[in-house]
């Protein structure tokens, strides 16, 4: 009788634990979701915004390593690319300078109460050639890079841009 009786509490108290538990459970539960669900919807960055990151997997000096180590770059190779790249950081620093006031007008332009077609319109155009100018840097760039790679390091160097571009078109959908 006193095992019966012993076994029979036992029931209770695992009855009675269950209980009270299963709301707390259900509760973290939830909350925990709640938070990767937050977390996932206000963690996305474009990659513009890596870009500002120091040590972002994304910035320019991540990608010259990424390129040295994927190319394979013997060190005169490596020397080349990063006078070409040092040229044209100087030639475009007036363009980009004035590309960042393009920005800032066009921000101030988007912020203000109501939507002005013509001033955007007009800042845009003002900076068409600016825009163009940086456009051909980039171009005349890229194309001494390649001259200073060999065939097999261009293959591969197309390969690594085109996979660069198909993630960067994914991520803007």
């Amino acid at each position: 009788m006193n095992d019966n009786y012993i076994n029979q509490k036992l029931i209770d108290a695992k009855s009675n634990y269950k209980t009270a538990i299963m709301p707390l459970v259900a509760f973290t539960v939830a909350l925990l979701f709640s938070q990767t669900s937050y977390a996932k919807e206000h963690t996305e960055v474009s990659s513009s915004q890596m870009s500002d990151v120091k040590g972002a997997k994304y910035s320019r000096h991540n990608k010259m390593k990424h390129m040295i180590k994927k190319l394979q770059l013997d060190s005169e190779q490596q020397a080349q690319i990063r006078a070409i790249r040092k040229s044209a950081k100087v030639k475009n620093k007036s363009s980009i300078d004035s590309l960042k006031r393009y920005h800032k007008e066009l921000n101030l332009l988007i912020k203000a109460e109501h939507f002005d077609v013509e001033a955007v319109t007009a800042l845009h155009n003002a900076n068409q050639a600016n825009m163009t100018q940086i456009a051909v840097t980039k171009a005349k760039t890229r194309h001494k890079i390649l001259q200073v790679l060999s065939e097999e390091q261009q293959v591969k160097w197309f390969s690594i841009t085109e996979r660069y571009q198909e993630k960067r078109m994914n991520l803007s959908k």
